[in-house]
């Protein structure tokens, strides 16, 4: 009986070692990832940018224009699928 017990204290010291390990990579994983959404959130901007200006450039008043709503959304959605599926 002791044998088994002692086979489970080491595979439960081998597993919190292995927690410990993952858990010291977890701070870097995090702002890993907030550089790379900083990065898109920066494209995203230029990319509006770029948007608006070629808007601008044709006489297309963007003020005017508000959000989609839900239905607009999702019919837009299946557009883009039945495109794509050609």
């Amino acid at each position: 009986m002791t044998t088994l017990f002692g086979g489970l204290n080491l595979i439960f010291i081998l597993l919190g070692i292995a927690l410990l390990v993952l858990w010291a990579f977890v701070p870097f994983a995090i702002f890993g990832q907030k550089r790379r959404l900083d990065a898109l959130i920066g494209e995203q901007r230029r990319t509006n940018a770029i948007l608006s200006a070629m808007a601008a450039h044709r006489g297309i008043d963007t003020s005017a224009l508000a959000p989609l709503s839900a239905d607009e959304n999702a019919s837009l959605i299946d557009v883009f699928r039945e495109a794509r599926s050609k």
